[in-house]
């Protein structure tokens, strides 16, 4: 939520406009007015309202900063601090004026889950797997079999890279693909998001650029940002990443990486065409660039088809992360990377030095579950799940709000990115929702580039059902409260 201060009165025959500016946020952050992590007003709010050029507002956050009160967040905003001059710590508050500046769009995500679990709350924020689809008995048996015959290994350090019996399950299920070649190209990982910091670590550097789609998975911002890289957006259509506006930044910039999601691609659901693969695969080659194929959806296509693996088309340059927390169950941390030359084996070294190994147990009930053939009988049922899902959101849509939006048809995976056909503020829109009591995910959250239209991201995977259609309901009555207001 955004604040703001009175600067309509400042008196440009009393001093410096700029000391004016700067003593009124002082005044309000003493007095409890704009409290800890309030978000301030931009630069070009401020000057707006006092009357001021740019520049000097500009001047007077800096002089904000340098003073103590105040914080930038690149892409996010400013923010008051925890501790300041005027509001020295208590207790454990200590800590604030020692800790690094928090980073509010980490501690959104960490709240939604919170905001989640609220009575009464309906969350379409939450990308997770069904929770009826939960292969309960089927990962019982194969815990079953792993405790009885392996447990000298279970309870031994084993290898980073991962058990042997995964990586060559792993190896055998995505061999057809081109995504995996050999179980030697394996490394398992806690999940998709660990095999993405440590690719990250292992190939990008301060200051190197690095190419995501815009909208992209949260995630993926936060983590490249951690590593001092900067973000570079590119645009993602009905036919997947725009793979021109890639090739026309490259005439002029060095990307080092390029990270995306050509399978049922989150938040849009949709899936990068072949003839943009192939152009991506040329554009690695030639530029020596890396490209991180992150396929957490890839098996989640409502008609069961997957596109070409861009480890099968550019092998030396792709690194490709998959996972079982989008298709089977989040708890499991099963992830893995595949790769080969020296990355690989730098992979396999960050791993080790994060946390040695992924625990042994749940890697052998996973390789149980891949080699039995019961990975595949589940995603038959899962693949029908989420397209009756994805219907009946739809359905809902279309009967709460008629013409008040659009959206990418998906080809399958877990959200729907609607745009509004009217211009709605984000902020309001999404306090209005959340007293409404339905959660979504911000267009802020995973955009990178400026958008034409308010999108927001609903996730039809893990509500109950009866939730999908109230969640429209809800967001529906919230949106025509915002244009009630603003009208």
């Amino acid at each position: 939520m955004s604040y703001s201060v009175d600067l309509s009165d400042l008196d440009r025959e009393k001093g410096s406009l700029r000391r004016q500016i700067v003593d009124r946020f002082i005044r309000a952050v003493d007095a409890g007015e704009l409290p800890p992590e309030a978000r301030v007003p931009s630069t070009r709010q401020i000057a707006a309202v006092a009357g001021v050029n740019h520049l000097t507002a500009v001047r007077a956050m800096r002089d904000l900063a340098a003073s103590g009160y105040v914080y930038t967040v690149p892409r996010s905003g400013t923010f008051v601090r925890r501790s300041t001059p005027g509001n020295p710590p208590a207790g454990a508050d200590w800590q604030f004026g020692v800790l690094p500046p928090s980073n509010p769009l980490a501690e959104h995500h960490y709240d939604t889950r919170a905001r989640s679990a609220m009575p009464g709350m309906v969350s379409l924020a939450l990308g997770w797997p069904a929770p009826e689809l939960r292969p309960r008995e089927a990962l019982r048996r194969h815990a079953e079999v792993a405790l009885a015959e392996h447990m000298d290994e279970i309870t031994d350090y084993g290898d980073p890279a991962g058990a042997a019996d995964l990586r060559e399950a792993i190896a055998a299920r995505w061999k057809a693909t081109g995504a995996v070649r050999h179980a030697r190209d394996v490394v398992v990982t806690n999940g998709a998001s660990q095999g993405l910091h440590l690719v990250l670590r292992a190939v990008v550097e301060p200051g190197d650029l690095v190419a995501v789609e815009s909208p992209t998975y949260a995630g993926v911002l936060d983590a490249v940002r951690s590593c001092g890289a900067q973000v570079i957006g590119i645009p993602v259509d009905s036919e997947g990443f725009q793979v021109d506006v890639l090739a026309r930044v490259l005439r002029r910039k060095e990307v080092k990486l390029c990270v995306l999601q050509p399978d049922h691609h989150n938040p849009t659901g949709v899936s990068t065409t072949a003839p943009r693969r192939q152009q991506l695969a040329r554009l690695a080659e030639t530029r020596g660039m890396f490209v991180l194929e992150d396929a957490a959806y890839a098996d989640l296509g409502f008609t069961g088809e997957t596109g070409t693996s861009l480890r099968y088309l550019a092998p030396d340059h792709t690194i490709h992360v998959g996972t079982l927390s989008k298709s089977v169950a989040g708890g499991l941390r099963i992830g893995w990377t595949s790769a080969s030359g020296p990355a690989l084996r730098r992979i396999a070294a960050r791993k080790m030095a994060a946390d040695y190994h992924t625990p042994v147990l749940t890697q052998l009930i996973v390789a149980g579950f891949l080699a039995s053939g019961d990975y595949d009988d589940h995603l038959q049922s899962a693949r029908s799940t989420y397209r009756r899902r994805a219907a009946i959101l739809s359905d809902a849509l279309e009967h709460h709000m008629p013409g008040r939006y659009t959206y990418p048809a998906p080809s399958g995976g877990h959200h729907l990115w609607v745009s509004f056909t009217e211009p709605v503020d984000e902020e309001t829109l999404y306090v209005e929702c959340h007293r409404t009591g339905v959660l979504y995910t911000r267009p802020s959250d995973v955009l990178c580039t400026e958008q034409t239209a308010t999108s927001i991201r609903l996730s039809f995977c893990h509500a109950p059902l009866d939730d999908l259609t109230e969640g429209a309901a809800r967001l529906a009555r919230a949106l025509r409260k915002v244009h009630i207001a603003r009208a």
